[in-house]
């Protein structure tokens, strides 16, 4: 089972990168806290939540990729971990808000609540 890791999240970061559209621009042109505009205005969302929903889908495609494999294998630490690694990249580069990370956090320290009170017994 321990050889399937890497195989396994190799295949879903080739998937990943076979669903990326190449785009050719000039250096001054990229900027990627404008990709999650850009996504919202191509899915046709109205002006004032563009931004939200473009960065939701990305963030979400970007998340599977990443997560997927260790959820494949079972292994509730390493999901965790590499939860928190893509939340954490996807806040860096602002295409989530900071309050989805703290959400979710709190979902995830709430449903092990009762596995940390074992540890403190």
């Amino acid at each position: 089972m321990k050889r399937r890791l890497p195989t396994l999240t190799l295949l879903s970061f080739f998937l990943f990168l076979s669903l990326v559209h190449v785009a050719f621009c000039d250096e001054d042109q990229i900027n990627v806290n404008t990709i999650p505009q850009a996504v919202g205005e191509k899915l046709g969302i109205p002006e004032p939540n563009t931004a939200l929903v473009g960065g939701l889908i990305i963030s979400m495609v970007f998340f599977m990729a990443i997560v997927l494999p260790s959820l494949l294998l079972g292994n509730k630490s390493l999901s965790f971990v590499f939860c928190f690694l893509a939340l954490g990249l996807v806040t860096a580069l602002g295409w989530l808000s900071p309050w989805f990370l703290l959400m979710i956090s709190l979902l995830i320290c709430g449903t092990a609540a009762r596995q940390i009170m074992k540890w403190f017994r």
